[in-house]
């Protein structure tokens, strides 16, 4: 709609003459590159294993049923890419020897078992939360044989339980790459692994659930938990069952909060009480200061949460207000800044549907 896609014939639009040219275009696939390093997300990194060293990494074993597959990278509904790369591909152009295997040793090397490695796609529908197959097998076994830490790759859309890598010491790294997209994907990836300039710079969306959570009836959408019954609830706002990983993992190290003013608490004020003035000239500045203390630059987004008191009823556990990106050489230190609006972030619909300030 904002684009204006439906306002009369589409060929004398401005998008309606757009040529395949113009779509692989060097600045649009370089958008891609770009988008898919901002989106690859780190979930483990034992012992600072990643990035690898480009001069100590001599070789690299490539194993599994996707590695080689460049449709995995794509999901669902995609076009047709200007250049199809995969992951193994990509990393062959930074690590000159590499050994490449399907992973067969532990699945039937047939176009059925290929299938049975896909989780989810079109007209499947996911059935567990854990990986398909023989996938987890296939790591367990896979690390204890390895003389060097694995990594783990997940390529896939939605949550999966990577508990059993979590627990494992062998497994010194897990990246969650979603579907990052054509040849640019297999690129970021392939420098995220193997060359030291690249630092991992996504963010979970939201937590990964255990393999438990397919018990509750996918036809329950209600978001608040229940505590007569167990029901955990839905989504980061709300959940409050067991997570095998959390949004926003990165957590500050002694932090201080300065309080610059004290009020006393109000509740349950109905924010049309407030007026349309009075909402648009409500401001509260959050300055935090940021560092980082790691040995290479990097770029992470700061999140802001609010979080209310108990006393309130049925209110989130947390609700993400703010986010913002910061780009910093190692040992550089800055202030992010947000603006929080009391009558927008501070409000919540009662039970008879009033929004509400606390």
């Amino acid at each position: 709609m904002r684009l204006g896609l439906f306002n009369g014939d589409p060929s004398i639009l401005e998008y309606g003459d757009i040529s395949a040219a113009e779509v692989c275009s060097q600045e649009h696939r370089a958008l891609a590159l770009e988008a898919a390093r901002n989106g690859i997300v780190l979930l483990k990194n034992s012992d600072r294993l990643l990035p690898l060293s480009k001069m100590k990494t001599t070789s690299l074993a490539v194993i599994g049923p996707k590695a080689n597959d460049s449709e995995v990278l794509l999901g669902n509904y995609e076009g047709y890419p200007c250049k199809n790369v995969t992951l193994l591909q990509g990393l062959q152009g930074y690590v000159e020897n590499i050994t490449y295997h399907p992973g067969c040793d532990f699945t039937n090397c047939t176009s059925a078992a290929i299938d049975e490695a896909t989780l989810e796609r079109e007209k499947l529908d996911r059935t567990e939360l854990g990986l398909p197959g023989m996938q987890e097998t296939s790591l367990q076994r896979l690390s204890e044989a390895a003389s060097k830490p694995v990594i783990v790759v997940l390529m896939c859309g939605g949550p999966v339980d990577v508990t059993f890598a979590k627990d494992n010491q062998n497994i010194g790294d897990i990246l969650w790459v979603g579907y990052p997209g054509e040849g640019g994907a297999a690129t970021a990836l392939a420098e995220i692994i193997s060359v030291n300039t690249i630092q991992v710079k996504g963010e979970i969306t939201g937590h990964l659930d255990p393999k438990e959570f397919n018990k509750i009836p996918m036809n329950d959408m209600r978001m608040r938990p229940v505590s007569t019954n167990g029901y955990p609830g839905r989504t980061y706002r709300f959940y409050n069952g067991p997570k095998v990983l959390n949004l926003a993992m990165l957590h500050f190290k002694n932090p201080k909060v300065n309080k610059s003013t004290e009020h006393g608490s109000v509740l349950n004020i109905a924010v049309s009480n407030f007026g349309l003035e009075v909402c648009n000239n409500a401001m509260i500045t959050v300055k935090v200061a940021v560092k980082n203390g790691g040995e290479m630059a990097g770029k992470h987004p700061v999140l802001l949460f609010l979080r209310h008191s108990n006393t309130v009823d049925e209110v989130p556990r947390k609700t993400l207000i703010g986010f913002k990106s910061v780009n910093l050489e190692a040992g550089a230190n800055t202030h992010v800044t947000f603006d929080v609006k009391p009558c927008e972030h501070f409000t919540r619909a009662n039970r008879n549907g009033t929004l509400v300030i606390d």
